[in-house]
């Protein structure tokens, strides 16, 4: 959560992690940086699919 004394979004959720695919890259490689970003070691089976979104969608 952000500080209250922030400027913008006072006392808000924020982002934890913010990790990127490569274009190369499947979602797979997405427990990678589960790891990198938040250490956490997951198998991919053991992730519940939520939806995906793309900044290209129209």
């Amino acid at each position: 959560m952000r500080s209250k004394l922030k400027k913008d979004y006072p006392n808000q959720f924020d982002i934890t992690a913010a990790g990127y695919l490569l274009a190369t890259e499947t979602v797979l490689d997405g427990v990678r940086e589960l790891y990198e970003e938040l250490g956490i070691n997951i198998a991919f089976e053991e992730l519940k699919a939520l939806g995906c979104h793309s900044l290209y969608d129209t």
